[in-house]
């Protein structure tokens, strides 16, 4: 279980990264995409257009006290003035060790289920809520591909792995 608990936390949290102050389009910035939108949706942000190519962005009180409340929250200034928030929404966390089948004297396969542990903002990025589900198909779609939206609150996943016992006692993925 500590072997399979490392390897979900090494993938790191599912993210969503967004910018406040006038915020430019360019490659980076998509200020026409839909995850402006959810956020202001949830209540963190306001938004409003300036001209073709730009968004004020601004935080609000309720973003606020969310973002000070979600552990791992990145924040930086830009040299254009904006604000970028990196803001973790969703984590894996091991739910149960079902099975472990001894390969040979080292390796095991290690039958697992896992689900995702949403915090308040991963919670209202789930894809089957209400929030998301009142967004397009293609929105909905960008929003699972691009910016941090899954199925958080599905049943848990059934997954197995490989695990190498090393000489030092440790278990770690087996690689060929």
């Amino acid at each position: 279980t500590a072997s399979i608990t490392k390897i979900l936390d090494a993938q790191g949290p599912t993210t969503i990264q967004f910018s406040t102050g006038d915020v430019v389009a360019s490659l980076n910035e998509k200020i026409n995409d839909p995850h402006y939108k959810l956020l202001a949706k949830a209540g963190v942000i306001t938004t409003k257009p300036k001209g073709d190519k730009t968004l004020i962005v601004n935080l609000t009180d309720t973003g606020e006290r969310l973002l000070s409340a979600i552990s791992g929250v990145e924040k930086g200034r830009n040299p254009d003035g904006t604000t970028s928030y990196r803001v973790p929404l969703a984590q894996r966390k091991v739910v149960e060790v079902s099975k472990v089948a001894m390969l040979k004297p080292h390796p095991a396969q290690v039958f697992y289920t896992w689900k995702w542990e949403p915090n308040r903002l991963g919670a209202e990025f789930d894809a089957s809520g209400t929030l998301v589900k009142s967004f397009t198909s293609w929105d909905r779609s960008t929003l699972i591909k691009s910016y941090g939206v899954d199925f958080y609150s599905q049943a848990p996943t059934r997954a197995s792995l490989v695990l190498m016992e090393k000489t030092d006692g440790v278990w770690t993925p087996y690689t060929d």
